[in-house]
């Protein structure tokens, strides 16, 4: 299961290519404009018309013709209880986020039902078009291993001002 944002749809497409069984992705964004140039398969229609992210992707991946089931999961916030259920059937989760918000969510489901997580983090910038650093983290919570709070990783400020309302954000 992982949500779809730059690094998420590489890598459903590698899953996809690698001929994975099953995958469940889910992202409540919407395409934009602003993400045309990292997110795969998205194109200038699906920004204009808004179209939700995960659903874009699915779709793509049905229509390889590969035999891996994609299930995009309806709503797609890993904050929905509903969503977050869908993912104790999974095998192991991989998480493409942003926001430690989810990132925690993704870290508490992955102890509480044994699921290994690979936690994903990219940055890229650039300055003068010119790229200036280019980072990456991987980080793995299962048994045996630290989860993301305690490896320090997820911040309890980040989620807190993660959950203030926007106009509340703009003034801290």
């Amino acid at each position: 299961a992982l949500p779809i944002c730059g690094t998420g749809s590489l890598a459903v497409e590698l899953l996809l290519r690698a001929g994975v069984g099953e995958i469940l992705i889910f992202d409540f964004d919407y395409a934009e404009p602003s993400n045309l140039n990292r997110v795969l398969h998205l194109r200038v229609t699906e920004a204009e018309q808004h179209t939700l992210k995960a659903d874009r992707l699915a779709s793509v991946c049905r229509e390889s013709g590969l035999p891996t089931r994609v299930i995009s999961v309806p709503g797609g916030d890993i904050r929905n209880e509903e969503v977050a259920r869908e993912l104790r059937a999974c095998d192991m989760l991989l998480g493409c986020v942003d926001r430690d918000w989810p990132r925690l969510i993704l870290s508490e489901i992955s102890v509480q039902y044994l699921l290994p997580y690979l936690d994903l983090g990219t940055e890229i910038t650039a300055e003068n078009d010119l790229v200036r650093s280019l980072d990456a983290r991987v980080s793995l919570v299962t048994p045996g291993y630290p989860c993301l709070t305690c490896a320090g990783i997820v911040s309890e400020e980040r989620i807190r001002l993660e959950g203030l309302a926007p106009d509340e954000q703009d003034r801290v």
